[in-house]
């Protein structure tokens, strides 16, 4: 069998192609053959193909796909001696399959021994192999397939495919064979003419083979596009490439000690260290140290240093080390996949090596100064005291500093997420701060606003802009759609060291143009945990839970002072239980401490006991306030999840079953654990098993005070229906129902005094239900 995903997703069996399927059922093949060999779990495919429109019946339709590639491509469930097939794995699926079968993964593996046999100055077979991996192009890559697996998998190879074509144009100008290089450059150049480096690569061919008039037309060309587009001026080489053509001066080939090619005028170059030294071109020329595009010093290496567009390979190591044909290797393989095929198997990753630096050119003025490109520093100030976090941390770190060792590894996503007030945007922060000077060449920030409380949420193409905006875009130069901006967005960072920090993201969908070939690292902090599934091969999920009581305290003593909470241990920790050990409302209460030293712990917590997310909120300060974090979180669920969370506010009872919440919302089973399981992504509940489901303590107080907000009739129907439940209960099995039938008389807006609870009484007044009674 053979998989082709470089143009419209074909299978072909025994030579004859064969029906593949509708677009989704294409869509969880190329996801299956891009993963070729390893364990991909339900969850990834549908979040592959479906994204953040996640259908109900997505878990069953992955399920019919499966199966319906297994018919048409005729594979087996189980695992054969040596034959393809498509085998469960634990809660997902692997395609087996030789990964030379796969064409995306042979052309990526050709790539990176093309690079290895440079590195080893074969640059005859070198060249071949080049050509050989980009006949294997038909079109764009996953070509009408849907999902933003297919988006992004589509993005990244279409870069690899212009470095391989930067690559072979490079060993093509210093075979001399110009002509031969001109014609694809210039279709190229067309496809994507903001990258610099095409057009240094075209206008060297086009010199080479006589055509000087041809080759200054394509500099006024791209100075005005520039110009026109971004507002800029074209990169030190281009205009040092347009002076020497200009000037008619003779320029020198020459290869620095890794291979790569360096240009300059006669006598600048001496041939460093290649094993060819230096070879005069006439007027020929054929790449400067930006334009060139490095070979690499092993697979995945750096595609090349500084220059233009400072594009990166980033290519997988996959494939053999005997440089003969595609070779077998799989890339990742985990769990038993490993085992399961004859071809599973990859070789370890080289580590990357570091750049080393070529001697420029000489500086020639340009006809008009080139503008300066901002270097955005946008990160908000750390908060004051962060405590705890330890092991986040640690993880974060570890993702950077891998980031740090592979440069030419794809954006490294990391996804913080958690309850609210639990601190996402702190520890996001605190480590963007303590890493920036990794990044030199910005830190930039966007506010999602994912709640769309305060302000309307970001789209994907209005964050685009604000970023170009930071870079020095002119308003006026802003692309319209949404591809434009993100065409224009990783040509500006592509190749540079840059962190972007996406504040209160809400979906998948406003994300992925912001993730794809653009920044070095991206840290998300969000409500939502369906946002740690990202379709990217170097994305983490982080998911904070509260402080733990001792670490409570000592951010409330950090805030406060130690001194106001001397001699006060006990009431410390029950200052720390009431506040849900949760870092805003603490800092909160630390605040009420410092405001008013006539204050003790002890009564701060009884205020707070008595009437606590009153007493957890800043006067003038909507975002300090924790019942304005918990709205955010409540405003920016389904209408449907969000009645589901009204409702369950009259629920006295500690745990939440499926049953309960069906009973409440009259619905049935089914549609209640949809709505719970909402619930649970956006943090407004915990699930402490299959079906059952818990609130922390400020949030039940929070759904309280919602469920006011659910019409009495509403209210009064859901607790006839719990009591009602309650009784069928006692009478079929016997038990006491006292508790829950007890629980709902609480909640009961009619209730009044029966609760003998403060609070039960204060709802009662609120709702009027005295009056209604």
């Amino acid at each position: 069998m053979r998989l082709e995903l470089l143009g419209t997703v074909r299978a072909w069996q025994h030579g004859q192609r064969v029906v593949v399927g509708p677009p989704k059922q294409q869509a969880v093949l190329g996801l299956l053959a891009g993963r070729v060999n390893e364990a991909v779990s339900i969850e990834e495919i549908a979040d592959g193909v479906w994204g953040s429109e996640l259908p109900r019946t997505a878990g069953n339709a992955v399920h019919t796909y499966v199966a319906g590639l297994r018919r048409a491509l005729g594979l087996p469930r189980e695992k054969t001696a040596g034959g393809p097939a498509l085998v469960s794995t634990g809660g997902g699926y692997a395609l087996l399959v030789n990964p030379a079968n796969v064409d995306a993964r042979c052309f990526e593996h050709r790539l990176a021994e093309a690079r290895r046999l440079c590195v080893r100055g074969e640059r005859r077979a070198a060249l071949d192999l080049l050509e050989s991996a980009l006949d294997l192009w038909r079109a764009e890559a996953y070509t009408a397939v849907p999902g933003p697996f297919a988006m992004v998998e589509r993005m990244r190879l279409q870069e690899l495919r212009y470095t391989a074509v930067e690559e072979w144009a490079t060993e093509m100008l210093a075979a001399g064979r110009h002509a031969e290089a001109a014609v694809p450059l210039g279709d190229l150049v067309v496809k994507a003419p903001l990258r610099e480096r095409l057009r240094v690569l075209l206008m060297m061919s086009l010199q080479g083979c006589g055509r000087r008039a041809h080759a200054l037309a394509v500099y006024r060309e791209t100075r005005e596009l520039l110009h026109a587009e971004l507002g800029i001026e074209p990169c030190s080489d281009l205009r040092a490439l347009h002076e020497r053509i200009l000037a008619d001066q003779p320029l020198t080939l020459g290869r620095d000690a890794r291979g790569r090619l360096v240009i300059g005028t006669a006598g600048d170059a001496e041939g460093p260290g290649g094993a060819d030294g230096s070879v005069a071109s006439g007027a020929a020329g054929a790449a400067s140290e930006g334009a060139a595009t490095s070979a690499g010093p092993e697979p995945g290496g750096s595609a090349g240093v500084g220059g233009c567009a400072g594009i990166q390979g980033g290519v997988r190591g996959t494939g053999a080390q005997d440089g003969t044909g595609c070779g077998t290797g799989a890339g990742h393989v985990t769990g038993a996949v490993a085992d399961a095929h004859p071809s599973a198997t990859a070789p370890p990753f080289a580590p990357a090596r570091a750049p080393t630096q070529v001697p420029r050119p000489p500086s020639v003025a340009s006809v008009r100064p080139a503008r300066v490109t901002p270097r955005p520093a946008q990160l908000p100030p750390t908060v004051r005291g962060f405590i705890g976090r330890a092991a986040q941390q640690r993880r974060l770190r570890s993702l950077i500093d891998e980031v740090g060792a592979h440069p030419d590894m794809p954006p490294a996503i990391a996804v913080i997420d958690g309850a609210p007030g639990v601190g996402k945007s702190a520890l996001a922060l605190q480590i963007a701060h303590e890493t920036a000077e990794r990044f030199p060449d910005g830190q930039l920030f966007v506010d999602l606003c994912g709640s769309g409380l305060r302000r309307p949420r970001v789209s994907a193409g209005e964050a685009l802009g604000l970023v170009l905006r930071s870079l020095g875009v002119a308003e006026t130069r802003l692309p319209a759609t949404v591809d434009g901006r993100a065409h224009l967005y990783r040509s500006l960072l592509g190749g540079k060291r840059t962190l972007l920090l996406l504040d209160d993201a809400h979906d998948t969908e406003s994300l992925t143009p912001l993730l794809s070939g653009g920044p070095t690292c991206v840290l998300v902090t969000s409500r939502w945990c369906q946002l740690g599934r990202l379709p990217s091969p170097h994305s983490e999920r982080i998911e904070l839970k509260p402080l733990t009581p001792q670490e409570a305290v000592r951010l409330l003593a950090y805030l406060a002072g130690p001194q106001r909470l001397s001699g006060a241990r006990q009431e410390s920790f029950r200052l720390a239980q009431l506040c849900g050990c949760l870092p805003l409302p603490l800092r909160i209460a630390a605040g009420a401490l410092v405001e008013d030293p006539a204050l003790s712990p002890a009564r701060l917590a009884d205020d707070i006991e008595n009437g606590r997310l009153e007493q957890l909120t800043v006067v003038g300060d909507t975002a300090a306030s924790l019942r304005m974090s918990f709205r955010k979180s409540y405003r920016a669920v389904p209408a449907e999840a969000a009645r589901m969370f009204r409702l369950l506010g009259l629920h006295q009872g500690g745990e939440i079953t499926d049953s309960t919440a069906a009973t409440l919302a009259g619905i049935s089973r089914e549609g209640a654990s949809h709505r719970l399981g909402l619930l649970a992504a956006g943090h407004l509940l915990e699930q402490t098993g299959p079906g059952r489901y818990r609130f922390p303590d400020l949030l039940r107080l929070y759904a309280a005070e919602c469920a006011e907000e659910e019409p009495l009739r509403g209210r009064t129907g859901a607790l006839s229906r719990l009591l009602a439940q309650g009784g069928a209960e006692e009478a079929g099995a016997g038990t006491d129902a006292a508790p829950l039938r007890r629980a709902a008389l609480c909640r009961d807006p009619r209730a009044g005094d029966r609760c003998g609870a403060p609070e039960g009484r204060r709802r009662a007044a609120r709702s009027g239900g005295g009056r209604s009674a």
